[in-house]
């Protein structure tokens, strides 16, 4: 397809200064300070050949593909090996500046849920299994609203889930419409914990400290705005203190598939000493095992092991109840709730 020659020692080379950040002083967090502004700077090269491998290849397909339209022509492409719909974010150059709203159109021509979000295009594509596909943007006046999506001061709702806040600004509800059920047992809540090991600090978490209740919990009074209110996402920004730190929590709900989880993005302001944060979920699934993801594969382990308040997991853990009717699906990157 016209495409450049494969850049093997470009890889090669990314990938071995990758592994160099992979020593376990640097990836734990224990090295000297001044190591990380090595590390850093490493990480950042590395990350920049990747995407310019990708970028590159993605040029050459591109060049191969009919762009032509109204609009502003953006391709996307999906590096999952599934057909998948999902919610993009771009930053598009327009020639007036950024609109106040934007119509997207899809391969056939149809119009899709789309919006402006913190200068950013955003809408809803579909592409094939590691395929692409060409959407065409265009300025207008005013978006469409989306009767799927809600909020409110206090509350998101889609197709899929019904999020409910409480004062102090924790998310107390999260209803799935779709099998009729609660998934929690309690508010999600961010908890503070004691964290000074008798041994190795930097390294240890000790038994006593981590199964003892919280010392405090980021709590209320709590600033909380609508932070987006589209036809493709809407969210809530949950902005609070404790013991000298700031969090500030983004709740989002999307259209389409996106919808199908709820997500969690978080930004804090770290000042607090001799301790950990943790976020407590309290499902209403229930079941002695759960299942973690490990890259290639799963392994089950159990919740509550004696002695075992530590268990390795690469992107997700997902706790189904023991009926097999529901269940929950966290992610690390994203929060999020499927089945």
């Amino acid at each position: 397809m016209g495409g450049r020659p494969y850049p093997r020692q470009r890889l090669n080379d990314a990938w071995t200064l990758e592994l160099g950040g992979h020593f376990h002083d640097t990836a734990a967090g224990t090295a000297s300070p001044r190591s990380y502004q090595y590390a850093w700077n490493d990480d950042i090269i590395t990350a920049n050949q990747f995407a310019g491998v990708l970028t590159s290849a993605s040029e050459a397909v591109a060049s191969a593909l009919d762009t032509r339209g109204t609009g502003i022509p953006i391709v996307v492409y999906n590096a999952l090996n599934i057909e998948r719909e999902d919610m993009v974010e771009a930053k598009v150059a327009f020639a007036n500046g950024t609109p106040k709203a934007v119509q997207v159109k899809g391969p056939d021509g149809k119009e899709l849920p789309a919006q402006i979000a913190d200068g950013k295009v955003l809408f809803l594509a579909k592409a094939p299994s590691v395929g692409y596909a060409v959407y065409d943007v265009l300025p207008v006046a005013a978006s469409g609203p989306n009767a799927e999506l809600k909020v409110t001061s206090s509350s998101l709702e889609n197709a899929r889930y019904r999020v409910q806040l409480n004062p102090a600004g924790d998310v107390s509800s999260v209803y799935d419409k779709r099998v009729g059920k609660e998934l929690l047992s309690a508010p999600i809540r961010l908890a503070i914990s004691t964290d000074t090991p008798k041994q190795y600090p930097a390294w240890n978490m000790d038994f006593e400290q981590e199964q003892a209740a919280p010392r405090a919990y980021v709590d209320g009074p709590a600033q909380i705005r609508i932070k987006e209110n589209g036809p493709v996402r809407v969210s809530l920004e949950v902005t609070r203190e404790a013991e000298k730190s700031k969090f500030v929590q983004t709740i989002s709900l999307s259209a389409g598939d996106a919808g199908n989880r709820v997500e969690f993005a978080n930004t804090i302001d770290w000042h607090t000493e001799a301790a950990n944060l943790k976020v407590a979920f309290p499902f209403s699934a229930q079941n002695e095992n759960a299942t973690y993801n490990q890259d290639v594969g799963t392994v089950q382990h159990a919740n509550a092991n004696d002695r075992q308040f530590e268990v390795v997991s690469h992107r997700w853990i997902d706790l189904t109840d023991k009926s097999g009717s529901f269940g929950c699906n966290r992610s690390d990157r994203l929060q999020k709730w499927v089945r």
